[in-house]
Formats: structure tokens, sequence, C-alpha cells
């Protein structure tokens, strides 16, 4: 899902370009109106820059976190996985943020960098299980 029709668009022609079967679907995750919400949940939810943008929106961001975090979580079938992208926030912020209704199953290892004698990344990839007992 994106909240982004042309994004939703451009990934089902991927999709058949590649002879894939992914179901793709144009919604907002932080309206709980929306009718994603009346749907099947799914086995695994990904996110590649929206949990970001969220975080940098001027009003209310931290609070449109925590409408994300529980969303997703309510989005994901039992023992469901999210795998998340991040520029914005290291594996220990993302690892807190997503602690009440997740668990850290993985995580995917990009490029490191060592700068003032401290190794780091600029992006944080997580595979998270979705805890049952909330």
């Amino acid at each position: 899902m994106d909240y982004s029709q042309p994004s939703v668009d451009l990934a089902v022609t991927i999709a058949i370009t590649e002879n894939v079967n992914i179901t793709y679907q144009r919604a907002d995750v932080l309206d709980e109106e929306d009718p994603i919400f009346s749907v099947d949940r799914f086995d695994i939810c990904t996110d590649k820059g929206t949990y970001d943008a969220i975080s940098l929106s001027p009003d209310a961001a931290s609070q449109k976190r925590w409408t994300y975090v529980n969303h997703v979580h309510r989005l994901l079938k039992d023992s469901g996985l999210l795998v998340i992208t991040s520029c914005n926030w290291t594996k220990e912020e993302l690892l807190e943020h997503f602690s009440s209704g997740f668990e850290s199953v993985d995580e995917i290892r990009h490029p490191t960098f060592k700068f003032g004698g401290k190794t780091g990344t600029t992006t944080t990839s997580i595979v998270f299980r979705k805890k049952d007992n909330r």
C-alpha cells in the first residue's frame, strides 16, 4: 500500500512485467476511516519512506508516528511482518518506536562508513513481527 496512487500504479506495472503476484493498494494508513481497514489483514507490509515522511510532518509528528505504529499493527495478520527501511531513524530508535506491538526478528545489512571514530550507516532496515498480546 502507498498513499500515492501513481506509486501504486507503477508498482502494479512492475509486478505485471516481472510476472509477480502481489496485491498493491492506495491507502492512508493514518486515516482510520480509510477502506483499507475493512479488508482482510496482510501477511507482510513494507515501508520505504512512509514512516520517515510522517516523522517529518510539521504538525503533530509524534502523534502521527504513534498512529502509524498502531494502524500498521491493526493491518497485519497475527504474527505478520513489517519490513521497514528508514533513512531518518537509527536501529535503536526504531526498536524503541515499535516495541509496544512488534518484536525485531531480523535486520537487513547496509554498507557502513566510519567518521570521527564511529561506525554508522545512512539507512536502517528492520524486519518486525507483530506481537499478538497487545
